[in-house]
């Protein structure tokens, strides 16, 4: 090889080197997520939650305000202490959040956590909602009656910040509908 094919060759990788690590810079500067401040939030389904995916927005009455960071069933999560409630709870659906809106992120930790606690008393809760006829879900938090609508026992500590969820619309209509059914045969 002469000198000249070699200059070449570098020449070319530096540029294809370049090319590559200023695309990947426009993608993680661009997203935002890079340098967002976020706070975790962990919840618990006692039903199916078909239609979620991670990366499913969480929604505020409306408002994004994060996305679905993880799924998984409790009893992988808190292994030890479903284990010594003989897995009453394995049936359990994980949900944990990714919440980034600047209004709850930019809170003092323990202001928010006041706050939370005052939200969930009354009647704070987080339910499956349908994005239309696709099937995709995402999370809606609303307040409902909390005496209807009361949280589920839990028996270990949260790694995040906790709020209760509800069933959502669609099983709750199924349920009435089951129910008024059954009212219907007996008449």
């Amino acid at each position: 090889m002469s000198g000249k094919e070699i200059n070449y060759l570098k020449i070319g990788s530096f540029v294809l080197v370049g090319l590559f690590i200023f695309i990947l810079a426009i993608i993680f500067l661009g997203s935002g997520k890079l340098f967002q401040k976020t706070i975790y939030v962990e919840t618990y389904f006692n039903e199916s939650v078909q239609g979620l995916l991670e990366g499913s927005p969480v929604k505020y009455r409306g408002l994004q305000i994060g996305y679905v960071k993880q799924i998984s069933f409790v009893s992988q999560i808190y292994k030890n202490t479903i284990e010594k409630h003989h897995g009453l709870y394995s049936r359990y659906i994980y949900v944990k959040m990714a919440i980034t809106a600047d209004a709850l992120t930019t809170a003092p930790e323990q202001a928010l956590k006041i706050a939370l606690a005052s939200d969930i008393n009354t009647g704070l809760r987080i339910k499956l909602a349908l994005q239309g006829l696709t099937g995709n879900a995402y999370l809606e938090l609303d307040y409902v009656n909390p005496r209807a609508h009361p949280p589920i026992e839990i028996y270990w500590k949260p790694r995040y910040y906790y709020i209760p969820s509800t069933t959502s619309t669609l099983t709750s209509l199924a349920d009435n509908i089951s129910s008024i059914l059954d009212e219907l045969k007996e008449v």
